[in-house]
C-alpha cells in the first residue's frame, strides 16, 4: 500500500456527503417560500395564485417518523383582487433517512383560511399531503423543495411549492 493512501481515504470519507442521521427527540425547523394557488366554492368557483410562506415544526419521534406542525400565508391575486390565506396543520412526517439526499412524505389535517377581495371570509378543514427533498448540508442544515397539496369536501383545494430550508436541533 502507498504511505499516503490511508490519509488520502480518510479525507475524502471526512470531506464526503454526510448523512442525515435522524434521533428520537431530534427536532428541525423549516422555512418555505414559493408559489401557492388555492380554489374556494363559494357562489362560484374562484381561484388565486400568489406567493407563499410556511414555518414547519418537527420533533423526531423515530428514525424515520416525526411530528408535524406547520403554519403558513401568503398574498394571492383571485378574480383580479387582492385576498390573503392562511393555513395551519398538524400531522405525520415520514424521512427515508439514509443519505444525504432525503426523500420525505407528510400527511396532515388542518385548516386553510381565505379571506378579501373576491373571496369570502372563511375557513376550511383539510386534508394536506406533501412531498419533497432535503439535501443535507452538515448534521443541523438542509436545503430542498417542497410541496403540498391539501383539499377537503369543505369546498378549499390548495396547493405550494417552493425551495425550503431546514435547521436541526436537538440530537445531542
Amino acid at each position: 500500500m502507498r504511505p499516503g493512501l490511508p490519509l488520502v481515504l480518510v479525507s475524502a470519507w471526512l470531506a464526503g456527503p454526510s448523512a442525515a442521521r435522524a434521533t428520537d427527540g431530534e427536532s428541525a425547523l423549516s422555512v418555505t417560500a414559493g408559489f401557492g394557488s388555492f380554489t374556494v366554492s363559494q357562489r362560484a368557483d374562484v381561484s388565486g395564485a400568489g406567493g407563499v410562506l410556511s414555518l414547519d415544526y418537527t420533533y423526531g419521534i423515530a428514525d424515520s417518523f416525526w411530528l408535524r406542525a406547520a403554519v403558513g400565508g401568503g398574498l394571492y391575486s383571485a378574480s383580479d383582487q387582492l385576498t390573503t390565506g392562511g393555513s395551519a396543520a398538524i400531522g405525520l412526517h415520514h424521512a427515508v433517512d439514509v443519505l444525504r439526499y432525503v426523500p420525505y412524505v407528510t400527511g396532515s389535517v388542518g385548516v386553510f383560511y381565505a379571506g378579501g377581495g373576491a373571496v369570502d371570509a372563511k375557513a376550511h378543514l383539510v386534508l394536506e399531503v406533501g412531498a419533497g427533498v432535503e439535501i443535507g448540508e452538515g448534521r443541523s442544515f438542509s436545503w430542498g423543495i417542497d410541496a403540498r397539496l391539501a383539499s377537503f369536501a369543505s369546498g378549499a383545494t390548495t396547493f405550494m411549492i417552493g425551495p425550503r430550508i431546514s435547521f436541526k436541533f436537538g440530537y445531542f
